[in-house]
C-alpha cells in the first residue's frame, strides 16, 4: 500500500469514528486482526462487540463527546468558525463533493452537517484517493480549524475519544504539513 493509500485510509477511518458511535454493527464492519492492531498502536481500544456494558458506555462517551457535548459545540466547522450552521464551509464542500462525483449528501455523512469533521475526513480521504493533487488544497481550507479545536478539547474529554480528538488533531497535522509520516501512539 502506498503512503498516500495508507493515509486515505486512516482518515477514512477517523472519519467513521467522528461520525458513527461504536457500536456492534461498526466493530463487526472494521473487525480485521491486522486493523485493530492498527488502531490499538494508535492508543484507541475498542472493545469487544459483544460486550453490551462496553458498548453502552462508548454510546454514552460518543454522544457527550461528539453529538452534543455540554462545554462547546460540536465538531461542525462552520458552527465553529462562524457561529453558525450551514455556513461557507458546507457550501464549499458540496462544490467539491459535486465536482469529485461523491455521494456526499446526509446519508453519506450519517446525517451529520456536511462540514462536520467526520464528514470533512471521509472527503479528504476520498479526495487523496482520487486526486492527490488536490487533497492538499482541501486540507488547508476545510481541516485547518480542527487541529487547535481538538487539542483545546481533548484534555477534557476520557478514554477512547480523548485520545481521538488528540489522534486527530495529530493526523491533521500530517497532512497539513505535508509530511508524510504517520501520527505516534
Amino acid at each position: 500500500m502506498t503512503e498516500s493509500a495508507e493515509l486515505a485510509t486512516t482518515g477514512a477511518l477517523l472519519g467513521l469514528l467522528w461520525l458513527r458511535e461504536v457500536d456492534a454493527e461498526l466493530l463487526d464492519s472494521i473487525a480485521t486482526p491486522e486493523l485493530r492492531a492498527e488502531l490499538a498502536t494508535l492508543g484507541l481500544e475498542l472493545p469487544a462487540s459483544g460486550d453490551v456494558a462496553a458498548l453502552d458506555e462508548f454510546a454514552a462517551a460518543y454522544f457527550a463527546a461528539i453529538i452534543h457535548p455540554e462545554d462547546r459545540p460540536p465538531p461542525v466547522h462552520s458552527l465553529i468558525v462562524e457561529g453558525k450552521f450551514e455556513g461557507v464551509a458546507s457550501k464549499g464542500i458540496r462544490q467539491i463533493a459535486d465536482a469529485l462525483g461523491a455521494d456526499f449528501d446526509r446519508t453519506a455523512s450519517r446525517g451529520a452537517p456536511v462540514d462536520h469533521l467526520g464528514a470533512e475526513l471521509t472527503l479528504w480521504s476520498e479526495l487523496e484517493e482520487r486526486s492527490p493533487a488536490s487533497a492538499p488544497a482541501f486540507a488547508q481550507e476545510f481541516l485547518g480549524w480542527a487541529p487547535a479545536w481538538c487539542r483545546q478539547h481533548a484534555p477534557n474529554i476520557p478514554g477512547f475519544y480523548g485520545r481521538l480528538f488528540g489522534l486527530t488533531a495529530e493526523f491533521i497535522d500530517v497532512i497539513l504539513d505535508g509530511d508524510r509520516a504517520e501520527p505516534q501512539p
